[in-house]
């Protein structure tokens, strides 16, 4: 089997390059699956001494799984800043005044749950607040 007819016309020329030159870092070209279908994919080849020879060997890995993987955490990270913009846009529409009415508002109802607490207890009524 030719190696090359794995690989897309268009990046064909590159993949010819790297083996003329001996080229043996990991690098993206575009491969073809049996169903004519291109797909993203990493080449990364040794040149070997074999049975008396030279040859190359070439690892194949399909990125298509780590590509989508890579755009939804892009799409993710895009809608947390987005969310993070919202808070802060929030935060700034709130005038100071009703910021800390709202605090004042959660310290009276605090309040008024210790004073209801303390009645019960004095009287000694059941906390659903019926007599005996």
């Amino acid at each position: 089997m030719d190696g090359l007819s794995l690989i897309s016309d268009d990046t064909r020329a590159t993949v010819i390059h790297n083996i003329n030159t001996g080229y043996e870092k990991p690098y993206e070209v575009k491969g073809v699956r049996k169903n004519g279908e291109i797909y993203p994919v990493r080449l990364e080849a040794r040149n070997i001494p074999y049975q008396g020879k030279n040859v190359r060997v070439v690892e194949f890995k399909d990125l298509t799984e780590t590509k989508r993987f890579e755009k939804e955490k892009e799409n993710l990270e895009g809608q947390l800043l987005q969310a993070q913009k919202m808070e802060a846009v929030g935060k700034l529409a709130v005038p100071p005044f009703f910021g800390s009415s709202i605090k004042r508002q959660d310290q009276l109802s605090n309040i008024a749950a210790i004073h209801t607490l303390i009645w019960i207890t004095e009287f000694r009524l059941p906390p659903n607040g019926v007599g005996r």
